[in-house]
C-alpha cells in the first residue's frame, strides 16, 4: 500500500500478511529508494531475492517494524555447498563459514571465514552436503540486507539468517549472511540476527553472519543484535557484530611490492552520514603530491589511497581516519612494505638477488639506501636487508 502525504514523499506499507520480494517487484532489485517511510506490520514480509540476491533499502524517512513484521533475508545467500566459506561435502557434511568459521573437526580447509566486518556485503555460504545418502543437502546461506534510513525502530524483526540442513544424513548448515543498518537513530526491542543454521546429526553447524550496525543513538537492547554459530556437536564460529558511530578496515593487505610499484588501499567503512577520510603512514597524515621518498601519493583524503613509485622508504603502517556526522573511527592498520634485498622481484630472497643487485650498482643504479647515490654505502645496506631475510 502506498499512501502519499505530498507529491514527493510516500509511506509503503507492507501490512495483513503480504509479502513483497524482488522476484514479485522488478523494482525492489538492488538498490531500492523510498521518498518517505516504510512500515512492515500484521505479518508483513519483505526481503530480497529468493537467493543470491541483496536488498539494499534507501529511505528518506523512517523505517518502522512492527512486532509481527519483518524484513529477511533468511535462506537467500549461497546454496548448499557453494560460496567462499561453503561447508564439505562427505559423509558428514561440514558447516558453512562466513563471520566465523563453520564446524567441521574433520577438514581445516572447508567453512573458512571471510568478508568484511564493519562494511558487511557478502552473502552467507552453504552447508556441505552428505554425499551417502542421495539428495540430502546442506541449508543454504543467509542473504544480505542493506538498509539506510532517518530513523529505524525494531519491534520484529530484522535477519539474513543461515537455513538448517536437510533432516536426514549428516549434512550441514549454512552460514548467516549479512546486515548493514545505518540510521540516527535505532530503536525497539524486537530482534536483529545473521545467525547460522544447524546441521543434522553429525552435520557440521553453520557459522555466523556479519553485522554492522551505525547509529548515533542507540535505543534498543544490544542482546537483541546476533551473529551467533548455531549450537550443535561440531562446534562452529559466532560471526561478527559492529555496533559504532563510524568505523573502518583497509584493504588489501599487502605484504610486499617491488620498487616502482603502484600501491593502493581501500577503506571498507561506515557510518551516519557522509564520510570523510584522512589516510596516514604510521601515524602521520598524507597528503596528495610528490612525497620526500621518491613517490606520489594521490587520494589522501579519498576512500581509495594510491602511491604511485612505491619505494622502501614508503613502506610501513597504513590506517584512515574516518569521520562521520557523529563520530570518528580509525580503522585497523596494515604493513605495507618494499623488501630491499628482493631485488629481481621474484618473491623470495636467493642469490639471484645478489647477482641483480651488482648488476644495478655497476650500472649506477644500485641506490636502495635512498642516499641519492650509488656507492660502497648500497652494498652494506643490501647485505644487512639480505641476511634478514628482506
Amino acid at each position: 500500500v502506498f499512501q502519499p502525504t505530498t507529491a514527493d514523499d510516500i509511506t509503503l506499507i507492507i501490512d495483513n500478511g503480504g509479502r513483497a520480494f524482488t522476484e514479485a517487484l522488478t523494482e525492489m532489485t538492488g538498490d531500492v529508494a523510498i521518498p518517505g517511510n516504510l512500515i512492515v506490520r500484521n505479518a508483513g514480509h519483505l526481503g530480497p531475492h529468493w537467493e543470491d540476491t541483496t536488498l539494499h533499502l534507501i529511505v528518506d524517512g523512517d523505517v518502522t517494524v512492527e512486532s509481527a513484521g519483518r524484513i529477511d533475508a533468511d535462506r537467500r545467500g549461497f546454496n548448499a555447498g557453494a560460496g567462499p566459506g561453503a561447508g564439505r561435502s562427505s559423509f558428514d557434511g561440514g558447516g558453512a563459514g562466513h563471520g566465523g568459521r563453520g564446524g567441521d573437526p574433520n577438514s581445516p580447509t572447508s567453512g573458512l571465514p571471510y568478508g568484511s566486518a564493519t562494511a558487511p556485503t557478502t552473502l552467507g555460504s552453504g552447508g556441505g552436503n552428505d554425499v551417502n545418502i542421495g539428495g540430502v543437502t546442506g541449508g543454504p546461506g543467509g542473504g544480505v540486507v542493506r538498509i539506510t534510513a532517518d530513523t529505524i525502530r525494531v519491534d520484529g524483526r530484522i535477519s539474513a539468517d543461515g537455513a538448517p540442513s536437510g533432516t536426514s544424513g549428516t549434512p550441514g548448515g549454512g552460514a548467516g549472511g549479512s546486515l548493514w543498518l545505518t540510521t540516527p537513530t535505532l530503536s525497539g526491542s524486537g530482534l536483529i540476527t545473521a545467525n547460522g543454521g544447524v546441521g543434522w546429526s553429525v552435520g557440521g553447524e553453520g557459522a555466523g553472519g556479519r553485522i554492522a550496525v551505525y547509529s548515533c543513538l542507540t535505543l534498543f537492547p544490544e542482546s537483541n543484535i546476533t551473529a551467533a554459530a548455531a549450537a550443535g556437536p561440531q562446534t562452529a564460529e559466532d560471526g561478527t557484530v559492529v555496533l559504532s558511530t563510524t568505523d573502518g578496515e583497509v584493504e588489501p593487505v599487502v605484504e610486499a611490492l617491488c620498487t616502482g610499484d603502484t600501491a593502493r588501499f581501500a577503506a571498507l567503512a561506515g557510518g551516519v552520514g557522509t564520510l570523510q577520510f584522512q589516510w596516514r603512514r604510521n601515524g602521520e597524515l598524507l597528503v596528495d603530491g610528490p612525497q620526500p621518498t621518491g613517490s606520489t601519493v594521490s587520494g589522501a583524503t579519498a576512500q581509495e589511497l594510491v602511491i604511485d613509485n612505491f619505494t622502501l622508504f614508503d613502506s610501513g603502517n597504513y590506517d584512515v581516519v574516518i569521520t562521520a556526522d557523529c563520530g570518528t573511527g580509525v580503522s585497523d592498520s596494515i604493513f605495507a612494505q618494499v623488501c630491499g634485498a628482493d631485488v629481481d622481484c621474484s618473491g623470495g630472497i636467493d642469490g639471484d638477488d645478489i647477482v641483480a643487485f651488482f648488476e644495478a650498482w655497476q650500472q649506477g643504479n644500485g641506490d636502495i639506501d635512498g642516499s641519492g647515490g650509488t656507492d660502497g654505502d648500497d652494498i652494506t645496506f643490501f647485505f644487512e636487508r639480505w641476511q634478514s631475510g628482506c
